[in-house]
């Protein structure tokens, strides 16, 4: 059996690989999972287009009707799983659209709106098993549901309580309120993102779902998380040197290209000039008491003179910049067990300080300056509140500023000062699903929030506007968190141990999973065409902070077939 570890991302400013930020619709409380679940013989393995998807497309009635999964205490019908599959597939074809056609095996991005059983995500050619765009997104989806309905089990087993109902209404009042911007009722909204068998009941029955297993598994992942023993980070350290591990080290390579054509004769007039050059360096440094400034001089002085003789030289800026990018420390290096200096410069006994000279190919002589030997990134992590306003709130960049101003000023102007009165005055305003940040890694946030926070005159209780591409950020420094490697050590275990829990409850509740592949069968297999009609639009999710919701519009257009509602078998059980 295959297990899957999906990871929640609170919040909206945590940054990728690229620091790009999640996207809006991911702003308000994300409800991905953390899940390990279970890919077995129910997941659809072949759908093809045979299927008349359309008769099922009608007001709600029929398709709520149709139970796709179930366990003891709760169960998914296919408006419900309609809802979770094409929100899952809005955020794919959002995070990934661009790349799906690098990403699929059969180099085909397909067209959402059109039968996905009739578009290959992978023709088979290396697996010998093809797969529909449909089987594809499907899959993901099915496998997310299984965790939701396990994680929700446990919790139930558990008597775990939660605010289920303020999460859900936050997020229906989200989605009323794009509805609302958009001149559309509730439904007519929900209709335009996922056809006309999903209503506002279905959106408030699959989020009971998800949030409560959500919920269930934040408490998990605190609870497991202070558990955390001196002895599992000693044994995480130990067990992990290679990545826990780091060195800090200036580095400059001489090198020439060198032509296919080039003769050997010119081969080797290259590699000696470079060779001299390399050996300059190393004498200056083992001659110098103050290593890294002699560096930085003397690579300043060499690349300038260089640059006097070539035919086009490099303006006065650019030469500048130049000489920046190659007299950067490079930090925090792990072991390369390819590279010749870094199994030498992770040998026992080596000091700051210690020079090597490299040959590394024809033409290519590399110095290496030794700042710190191996040691682990102790540098501490950050805690921070924020207070998010935006022009989506407000009517424009300049309003969601001057609000952000009068926000800030509510708090330095009131009688407390203090964490939990900025976390009280974030609770009326925060557009974030998060306004609390612990432990944050330099590097994971937006640039100019990861700025501030880093900023090492900052001092805790500081407070500040921050602008970055999503809006005003009314700032809280709460101080150092751990260090970063324990961070990363916290992240890792814990994972770890939920890949244990998942096991536990995959053999705990696989028994009582109950699957109708028949209604799984009836699950629309294209996107509506009206989602995508106008692009800056919200794809199926709210953007925004929750809103105060109009009594009149509450219920309104909910009128439709009130009485075959499928959701969790117990929700008053999951209530707080």
């Amino acid at each position: 059996m295959h297990y899957i570890i999906f990871i929640i991302k609170k919040g909206f400013i945590m940054a990728t690989k690229t620091k790009q930020p999640l996207t809006s619709k991911q702003r308000t409380n994300r409800i991905i999972i953390t899940a390990v679940i279970v890919t077995v013989a129910l997941l659809i393995a072949s759908i093809g287009g045979a299927i008349a998807y359309s008769k099922y497309l009608n007001d709600g009635g029929a398709s709520r009707r149709l139970i796709s999964f179930k366990t003891d205490h709760y169960k998914v019908n296919n408006s419900m799983l309609t809802y979770f599959y094409f929100t899952d597939a809005y955020n794919y074809y959002q995070n990934y659209g661009a790349y799906m056609s690098y990403m699929a095996p059969s180099q085909q991005a397909p067209d959402m709106t059109s039968s996905l059983s009739a578009q290959y995500y992978d023709y088979g050619t290396d697996s010998g098993t093809p797969q529909t765009w449909h089987e594809y997104l499907l899959n993901m989806t099915l496998s997310n549901v299984q965790g939701y309905l396990f994680y929700a089990e446990e919790a139930h087993e558990n008597n775990f309580k939660c605010e289920l109902d303020k999460l859900v209404n936050e997020y229906i009042d989200n989605l009323k309120k794009d509805a609302k911007s958009n001149g559309l009722s509730l439904n007519e909204h929900l209709e335009k993102f996922y056809g006309n068998t999903v209503k506002e009941k279905d959106v408030r029955a699959a989020l009971e779902l998800q949030y409560y297993a959500n919920e269930y598994l934040n408490s998990v992942q605190e609870d497991l998380k202070s558990k955390l023993t001196e002895d599992d980070f000693n044994n995480y350290i130990k067990n992990n040197a290679d990545t826990v591990n780091m060195i800090d080290y200036y580095s400059f390579s001489f090198e020439t290209e060198i032509p296919e054509d080039m003769s050997q004769e010119d081969k080797d007039k290259a590699d000696e000039a470079n060779k001299t050059a390399a050996a300059a360096l190393e004498e200056a440094l083992n001659a110098s008491e103050d290593k890294v400034a002699t560096f930085k001089e003397w690579v300043s002085t060499y690349l300038t003179e260089q640059n006097n003789l070539k035919d086009e030289p490099l303006s006065e800026d650019d030469l500048k910049t130049e000489i920046e990018t190659k007299t950067t420390e490079t930090t925090n290096k792990t072991k390369d067990e390819k590279s010749e200096f870094s199994l030498w410069a992770f040998e026992d006994g080596r000091s700051a300080g210690e020079v090597k000279n490299i040959n590394e190919a024809t033409a290519k002589h590399v110095v290496y300056l030794l700042t710190n030997p191996t040691h682990i990134d102790d540098d501490p992590t950050k805690n921070v509140r924020h207070i998010l306003i935006t022009a989506d709130e407000y009517g424009s960049d300049e309003k969601a500023k001057a609000k952000a101003e009068e926000v800030l000023e509510e708090y330095r102007n009131g009688k407390e000062k203090s964490e939990d009165a900025f976390d009280a005055i974030a609770e009326k305003y925060n557009e974030d699903g998060s306004s609390f940040y612990e432990n944050v890694t330099k590097g994971t946030m937006v640039e100019t929030f990861d700025a501030w926070i880093f900023d090492e005159a900052r001092e805790v209780g500081d407070t500040d506007i921050v602008k970055t591409e999503y809006g005003y950020h009314v700032m809280y420094f709460s101080g150092d968190g751990v260090p970063t490697w324990k961070s990363n050590a916290q992240s890792s275990l814990v994972e770890e141990k939920l890949t244990a829990l998942g096991e536990e409850l995959q053999a705990k509740y696989e028994e009582e999973l109950v699957v109708d592949q028949d209604n799984l069968l009836k699950i629309p297999d294209a996107l509506p065409a009206s989602a995508f009609s106008e692009p800056k639009e919200t794809l199926g999710g709210g953007t925004t902070a929750p809103a105060e919701t109009d009594p009149a519009e509450t219920n309104a257009d909910d009128t439709s077939d009130t009485s075959d509602t499928t959701s969790a078998d117990t929700t008053e059980d999951t209530a707080a």
